[in-house]
């Protein structure tokens, strides 16, 4: 059987980043995958590993954007189900919902006090692993709806009955899946066993719905989002800010100070900054404001050439146009 799920490798941060062992999507497999197993064989489609990839790298034949940028877009009560608890449901497990999807949903375009309804009933029976995370993410993200002044998410009780209802289509919307269909049938027939994967980009969700609205100096105690923090044995070189693929680091060089920020929203605790650091300077730590704040002030050093300021690039003492400086006179 083939695999239901991929990695695309232009954005796996294992694949980017020769020093990287990211082992989010292993660490979560109900199917206990070594590293040296195959990822995706014998897959649940349960959808855990897309929910914790750093990068949205995983791609999945089953999870598509389509049915959740319905939900994101369309006003009334949000449902989410699986489809042993609702037949037409979009996704065949909730494995796949994280905190900031709940987010992206809380404040998304029609969100204005519409209930999110999540019925995790039957996971417990289903899958064990599926219904801790689910309980673990709807826990936390409550935390932060609640702490903001938004309505929380609701979950069924196990028990409950769902009662959720197939929503009416509209005109447009029917021919837009009919259309769909008939693409992914072509796609069958040109190329079988082609048929594409897609991910879920759950991140840029987030920056276009929740983060631009979120309150981010309401004091929470919260285990969603991370901060750093950076020792004096930071020197300035600025690796940290320059591989960092969310940009959530940045520096700015005022004179001989090297002022280095950092933003927990955007940051998702991927540890890139932390292995690339050539100083082993800086750890992760948990924060009660989401604000973006001054992480690190660095003195920068003195060229021993030149006598100027410098960002130290590789651990060297002199500066960059010194350096250029006496290789061209060793050539000439």
């Amino acid at each position: 059987m083939p695999n239901l799920i991929a990695i695309a490798q232009d954005a796996c941060i294992n694949c980017r980043y020769t020093r990287m062992k990211c082992q989010a999507c292993r660490s979560v497999c109900p199917v206990a995958l070594d590293s040296s197993d195959e990822l995706g064989m014998n897959c649940s489609d349960c959808g855990l590993c897309i929910s914790v990839c750093p990068a949205d790298a995983i791609t999945s034949e089953n999870y598509s954007a389509n049915g959740f940028e319905r939900l994101l877009c369309e006003p009334g009560t949000v449902r989410l189900a699986c489809r042993r608890r609702q037949e037409d449901s979009e996704w065949p497990c909730l494995g796949f919902l994280s905190e900031r999807l709940l987010l992206a949903l809380a404040y998304s375009p029609e969100a204005t006090g519409r209930p999110i309804i999540i019925d995790s009933a039957g996971c417990a029976a289903c899958n064990a692993s599926v219904f801790k995370h689910i309980d673990d993410i709807i826990g936390e993200t409550n935390i932060l709806l609640r702490a903001l002044g938004k309505k929380t998410i609701a979950v069924l009780a196990p028990g409950e009955k769902n009662d959720f209802r197939p929503k009416a289509v509209s005109r447009r919307q029917f021919f837009s899946h009919l259309f769909g269909a008939a693409v992914t049938t072509v796609t069958e027939v040109m190329a079988p066993g082609l048929r594409g994967k897609s991910r879920l980009p759950r991140l840029v969700w987030f920056d276009q719905y929740a983060k631009p609205s979120i309150d981010s100096g309401v004091a929470v105690q919260q285990q969603v989002f991370k901060s750093l923090t950076i020792s004096q044995a930071c020197d300035g070189c600025g690796i940290c800010a320059g591989i960092c693929h969310r940009k959530a680091l940045t520096v700015q060089i005022d004179g001989h100070v090297l002022q280095m920020s950092h933003d927990p929203l955007v940051c998702v605790d991927c540890g890139v900054c932390v292995e690339h650091c050539p100083h082993a300077a800086i750890k992760m730590c948990t924060v009660e404001t989401l604000n973006k704040r001054m992480a690190h002030i660095a003195e920068l050093p003195v060229c021993r050439d030149c006598g100027m300021h410098f960002q130290p690039v590789g651990g060297h003492s002199i500066c960059m146009d010194c350096l250029l400086k006496a290789k061209l006179q060793v050539i000439w």
